[in-house]
C-alpha cells in the first residue's frame, strides 16, 4: 500500500471515529430527554410495548404485555436485550426508558463499522466511509433509531451479515465464513422476521454467481440455512408449542384487520388496495390519481 493510500485510510478512519462520536452524542441527547417529551416526540407506541414486555420477562411473569395473556407478538432479540435493563431498574420505568434508548443509541452507532467494512470490501475505503457517515448523521436514520423499537438492532444485525457475506465473497471463501454468515443471518431474523429475505437474497446471489457449478451454491445455501436455523430454532419451537404457529400472532391480527374490509368485487378490491398503499406514498404523488390536496 502506498503512503498516499495509508494516509487516506487513516483519514477515513479518523473521520468515522469523529462521526461516531457526533452521531452517538446526538442519539444520547435524545435518549435522556424527559420521558414525557420522548413519549410523544420521539418514541413509537410499540417501544413501550417492548419495555413492558421486558419488565414482565425480567420479573418472571413470562412473555406477556398485560401480565395476563401470553404473546409472541414481538421480535425476540431486542426483547431479550432489554430484559437485564428492566430487571436492574425494577419499577423505575423512566430510568428503564432512558437506559433502553441508550442501548439503542450505542447499537445504532456501532452499526457504522460493518457499513464501513462492507463498502470497503465492495468498492473502496472511501465508499465505506461515505456509507458510515450517511448512517450516522442522516436525520431520518436518527429519527427511526430513536423510536425505541427493534429497528436499530435489526439494522445492526443486517449490516454485520452483509459485511460478512461481501467479505467472504471477495476474499477466501472458507467454511468458517459460511458458518459466520449463517449465524449472523439467524440473528438478523431474530431481530426482525423480515431478515429471512436477506438470507434469501444471499442464497439467490450464490445461485447466480455459481450457476456454472450449482452444487457449490447448494452446499452454501444448505449450510447457511442450517446455521441460521440453529439460532432461530428455540424461538420457533417455543412459538409452535405455545401458539401453534412459528409466526407472530400479531402479524395474523394485523393482516385480518387490514384486509377485513376488502370488497368481494375484483375491480373494487384493486381500487381499495391502491387506496390502502397510497398512505405510504409521498403527499405529492407522481401518479395522477392522487393530488397534493388529497381530494
Amino acid at each position: 500500500m502506498s503512503a498516499l493510500n495509508i494516509r487516506r485510510a487513516l483519514l477515513d478512519k479518523r473521520l468515522i471515529v469523529f462521526s461516531v462520536l457526533v452521531g452517538l452524542a446526538i442519539r444520547l441527547w435524545i435518549a435522556w430527554q424527559p420521558t414525557d417529551e420522548l413519549s410523544w416526540r420521539a418514541n413509537a407506541d410499540d417501544a413501550y410495548y417492548y419495555f413492558k414486555l421486558a419488565q414482565h420477562l425480567g420479573s418472571g411473569a413470562g412473555a406477556t404485555f398485560d401480565g395476563v395473556n401470553p404473546t409472541n407478538g414481538f421480535h425476540p432479540l431486542y426483547a431479550v436485550l432489554l430484559v437485564p435493563i428492566f430487571q436492574y431498574v425494577g419499577n423505575d420505568i423512566d430510568r428503564g426508558v432512558h437506559l433502553a434508548l441508550t442501548l439503542v443509541a450505542l447499537v445504532s452507532s456501532v452499526t457504522a463499522w460493518p457499513i464501513y467494512l462492507a463498502g470497503k470490501y465492495v468498492h473502496s475505503p472511501l465508499a465505506g466511509a461515505i456509507g458510515a457517515l450517511v448512517h450516522l448523521l442522516n436525520p431520518w436514520v436518527v429519527i427511526l433509531t430513536m423510536t425505541g423499537v427493534e429497528s436499530a438492532v435489526y439494522v445492526c444485525c443486517f449490516a454485520w451479515t452483509v459485511m460478512a457475506y461481501v467479505r467472504w465473497r471477495s476474499h477466501e471463501q472458507s467454511l468458517r465464513g459460511i458458518v459466520l454468515i449463517g449465524l449472523l443471518a439467524g440473528l438478523t431474523i431474530m431481530a426482525r422476521s423480515e431478515g429471512v429475505l436477506l438470507l434469501a437474497g444471499i442464497v439467490l446471489d450464490r445461485l447466480v454467481v455459481d450457476r456454472q457449478v450449482p452444487g457449490r451454491a447448494i452446499v452454501f445455501a444448505t449450510l447457511c440455512g442450517l446455521f441460521a436455523a440453529v439460532v432461530c430454532l428455540p424461538w420457533v419451537l417455543w412459538s409452535i408449542s405455545r401458539f401453534g404457529t412459528p409466526l407472530q400472532i400479531s402479524a395474523s391480527a394485523i393482516m385480518l384487520h387490514s384486509y377485513a374490509g376488502m370488497p368481494a368485487d375484483a375491480i373494487a378490491a384493486v381500487e381499495w388496495y391502491i387506496g390502502r398503499i397510497s398512505w405510504f406514498l409521498p403527499r405529492c404523488s407522481i401518479f395522477p390519481l392522487y393530488s397534493c390536496s388529497g381530494s
